[in-house]
């Protein structure tokens, strides 16, 4: 039996407010939805902008630190080897200066020269014009003195108004003359002072090397004994033989003075033929002296980069953390471990610029170490926590053992954190994706061994031999495209030499893995 027209109605309107009520509900239900999402997503912002917050202005700290630290060094560096007033360097300097030229000079034969300058009546100056007048004196004349030199040539104040000129090459006694004669010029120039032209006038002595004297105080002695020879005449420049004869001949005036006049020739006749002789084998070795030149200088430019490998070390794990941070909500306890991160970074940064303060005081090419007991599982965790997310980038797998659950020894943690690191880091550079590293730690009574061993690029039998020496590189690590400066594994040697301990490497030869072994006394 079929229903009536308004049944069906009646059957239909009670339809449409069922279905009008089903979406209010619904609505009501996304509206609570994105409002607990909102509620939510501050909840947890507020975290991550307090530790990205952290983050920077550790980053920024760490930056200034480093600016103030390489200023400090290169003043201390400077302060510490010349004088305050005129500039010039100052005996510690001239020591290592006149230590070098000597042994030059000896390897080669050469003839060095050693000016001891004094100024005429300086006290009478300093009493009627005062000390500042005194010390604008002392600046303008140490300023003409180095005008008149080579670079080659070192001028140092030696101590008040007297300076001290090295020359470590002359090619004759009569250059040595030329030279004091051009500095007295410079020296007797007029110079205006509080109102009045001042007229200074010097005097000289020299000494040779090695005809009067082969070690440092001697060749002083003779060359400030030819300076009294010289103001015994009035100014000028004496030769220190001269002087000498002098001294000698005084007791025999009756000499006559063409028998003075022709020895004094026949030694400088001997003189001279000498200067030749050694004119020639100072050409002959001019490149040699610029072959050690060069390598000083890259010596010096070696050890500015090992400080700046350290000091850039700890800014990777910051980069890597910024870079997590930026993305989406994370856990409370990674936003932990990613703080406890920051806060051990930070920390080395500012033990690697204290260390950089303290070199540059004291003016030792070295690295300290702090020596603490530590338990050696510890550091290797840290430094594979620190190392784990570049290996997981590049899909790697880094496996760590040890025979023992606890390794103690007297180390600085920091620096063995650092070298495992370095090592570690190493390894994942030259091992491809989907590759193996491993980490083994053993001990017995005497000491610590670390080994860190990959299935990378291997390294052939010729460069195992240099892979520790600055900025060499495999040229398979060059082909690889993940070469760095190449004194990573520099860092590491000297901080295990500082330890007293050992490193090597092993590999079977290219495409073969290598090993790093590192042995620590405990």
């Amino acid at each position: 039996m079929n229903e009536s027209p308004d049944a069906d109605d009646a059957h239909n309107r009670a339809l449409q407010r069922e279905i009008a009520e089903a979406r209010s509900t619904l609505k009501a239900l996304n509206a609570d939805i994105v409002d607990a999402e909102v509620r939510l997503h501050g909840a947890q912002s507020d975290p991550l902008l307090q530790a990205n917050e952290q983050l920077v202005l550790a980053m920024l700290k760490a930056q200034g630190e480093a600016d103030t630290v390489a200023v400090a060094f290169e003043a201390a560096s400077h302060s510490a080897c010349h004088d305050a007033l005129t500039g010039l360097p100052n005996r510690s300097l001239f020591d290592d200066r006149f230590a070098q030229a000597t042994a030059h000079a000896r390897r080669h034969q050469l003839r060095m020269a050693l000016l001891f300058i004094d100024l005429n009546d300086f006290k009478s100056i300093n009493d009627r014009l005062g000390h500042s007048a005194g010390d604008a004196l002392l600046v303008e004349i140490a300023a003409r003195l180095l005008q008149c030199v080579r670079g080659a040539d070192t001028v140092c104040r030696f101590g008040g108004d007297e300076f001290v000129v090295l020359v470590p090459e002359v090619s004759s006694v009569v250059d040595a003359g030329f030279i004091s004669e051009k500095l007295l010029a410079a020296v007797a120039q007029p110079l205006a002072m509080r109102g009045e032209a001042l007229a200074v006038t010097a005097s000289v002595g020299i000494a040779l090397y090695p005809e009067d004297a082969r070690d440092e105080e001697a060749l002083l002695d003779c060359a400030d004994a030819a300076m009294y020879g010289a103001k015994a005449r009035g100014g000028g420049y004496c030769f220190y033989a001269a002087s000498k004869a002098e001294a000698a001949m005084a007791p025999q005036r009756r000499r006559s003075t063409a028998e003075h006049a022709l020895d004094e020739q026949r030694r400088m006749n001997e003189l001279l033929r000498g200067a030749n002789e050694q004119l020639v084998m100072a050409a002959l070795g001019a490149a040699e002296l610029q072959e050690t030149a060069e390598r000083a200088l890259a010596r010096h430019q070696t050890y500015l980069a090992l400080l700046g490998h350290e000091i850039r070390n700890p800014l990777s794990p910051l980069r890597y953390v910024a870079a997590l941070l930026e993305g989406g909500p994370h856990p409370q306890t990674l936003l932990m471990r990613l703080r406890q991160t920051i806060e051990r970074q930070v920390h080395q940064i500012a033990r690697l610029v204290d260390d950089m303060l303290a070199l540059s005081s004291t003016q030792r090419a070295q690295l300290d170490v702090a020596r603490h007991p530590a338990d050696f599982v510890d550091l290797l965790q840290q430094a594979i926590d620190t190392c784990r997310a570049a290996t997981e980038a590049r899909r790697q797998t880094l496996e760590f053992s040890t025979d023992a659950p606890s390794q103690l020894a007297r180390v600085d943690p920091l620096r063995m954190v650092q070298v495992i690191t370095n090592l570690i880091d190493n390894a994942s550079k030259y091992t491809p994706p989907e590759g193996r590293i491993t980490v083994t730690l053993t001990g017995s009574e005497a000491e610590v061994c670390i080994r860190v061993a990959d299935n990378g690029i291997g390294i052939s039998f010729s460069d195992t031999q240099t892979l520790f020496e600055p900025f060499l590189r495999a040229p398979e690590a060059l082909a690889s495209g993940s070469a760095g400066l190449g004194i990573g594994l520099t860092v590491v040697r000297e901080l295990v030499v500082a330890h007293q301990g050992s490193i090597e490497v092993r590999s079977a030869g290219i495409g073969q893995g290598s090993e790093f072994i590192v042995r620590l006394p405990r």
